[in-house]
């Protein structure tokens, strides 16, 4: 896919959710791909956000915020497509709704982009 101005699109699939043996932790997998065969080096961050509640309000915590969660920080760096995995820990009292991902690409070749997904982990 190509964007206004020629810039390329880097794409979120097959994201999944698990839980583990640890109370309020999961293990999150997906992967990122490019959607114009042949483009180059697709370089940059990755941000994850919760959105969700805790009591009555609402709260968006980033992967910064997920005290215990693994790795911290995610970095992209492919030219067809790179897998990431994590394991994100939520807080006490804090019951997520769903999972974003930004992408933040490097360079002026890609435009950024954000996919929400709902938070539905499987065993």
């Amino acid at each position: 896919m190509i964007r206004e101005g020629g810039k390329g699109v880097v794409a979120v699939q097959d994201l999944r959710l698990a839980s583990t043996e640890a109370q309020r932790e999961f293990s999150y997998s997906f992967t990122l791909t490019q959607l114009v065969e042949e483009f180059g080096p697709s370089k940059g961050g990755i941000e994850i956000k919760l959105t969700g509640k805790r009591g009555s309000k609402d709260e968006t915590l980033s992967l910064k915020q997920l005290k215990g969660s693994k790795p911290n920080k995610l970095t992209m760096d492919f030219e067809h497509f790179q897998n990431l995995e994590g394991r994100l820990v939520l807080p006490q009292g804090f019951e997520p709704h769903t999972l974003v991902v930004e992408v933040n690409p490097k360079g002026e070749k890609l435009v950024g982009s954000v996919e929400t997904f709902p938070w539905r982990p499987g065993d």
